[in-house]
């Protein structure tokens, strides 16, 4: 019996983390919000070394971080099939740990959504 409600614990432990998480992000306002995935997108597009310069690109990068902003995992979601511009935009997500804390803790999110668009300079 012991061990049945031990796994239960575990098992809804994530849950009512997500829950809170959730809660918390009611009281971030979306200029603050906002602010955070500026701060968030701005730090994987300067560490990004795109291979291919003459080339539009651009892709949606999720990232899982921790409570101290090191980067967990990195995933690519919109993104075109040239795997060593994928591999670039990894890279940069990664040398961007750990990632700024928002500056209202409400607003902290361990999964993040962000775009990163390469627009060659002669399309500027």
């Amino acid at each position: 019996m012991r061990d049945s409600k031990l796994l239960l614990l575990v098992l809804t432990l994530p849950a009512l983390l997500i829950a809170q998480e959730r809660e918390d992000l009611r009281a971030c306002s979306a200029a603050e919000h906002d602010a955070y995935m500026s701060r968030i997108s701005e730090a994987v597009s300067e560490n990004w070394r795109m291979p291919r310069e003459n080339s539009r690109y651009s892709c949606t990068v999720v990232i899982v971080q921790n409570f101290r902003g090191e980067i967990l995992n990195v995933a690519l979601e919109q993104c075109g099939e040239d795997l060593a511009v994928r591999k670039s935009i990894e890279d940069a997500a990664y040398d961007s740990s750990p990632l700024a804390l928002p500056d209202n803790p409400n607003c902290f999110s361990r999964t993040l959504r962000t775009r990163v668009v390469h627009i060659p300079q002669s399309e500027k």
